[in-house]
């Protein structure tokens, strides 16, 4: 059974697949603790706003586990962050290399508009 959100088990690794003569191989299903604690996030806040009549919030938890676990959703923290060596996110959620690049897309952009938008006239 391969690790999808309806079999939630391990994953099967290749050797698995090929027959009792391979090798063992584990291979850990780390998409799933993933996908419950941002699951556990988003039901913490929209538990208040749902009413749970005939089992639609369990619905709900299922369908957005689900496209979570399909989708591969992940929360990367600061620790997580720090600990494999990535420069830290500032308010916004950018680093300063990814500010840098967006800002030289929007300027680049701008400097490429169409001169028919503007009438500039140049100084003779």
């Amino acid at each position: 059974m391969y690790g999808t959100a309806q079999g939630r088990g391990r994953s099967q690794s290749g050797n698995e697949r090929q027959g009792t003569y391979a090798m063992p191989h584990v291979t850990l299903n780390r998409r799933l603790p993933y996908t419950r604690a941002v699951l556990h996030h988003v039901l913490h806040v929209v538990r208040p706003y749902v009413r749970d009549e005939g089992y639609k919030f369990d619905e709900l938890a299922q369908k957005l586990e689900e496209l979570f676990y399909t989708n591969g959703a992940y929360i990367v923290t600061d620790a997580d962050r720090a600990a494999a060596g990535l420069p830290m996110r500032d308010g916004n959620g950018l680093t300063l290399d990814e500010l840098h690049i967006i800002e030289a897309k929007t300027l680049s952009a701008m400097v490429a508009a169409p001169a028919l938008a503007f009438k500039v006239e140049t100084p003779k």
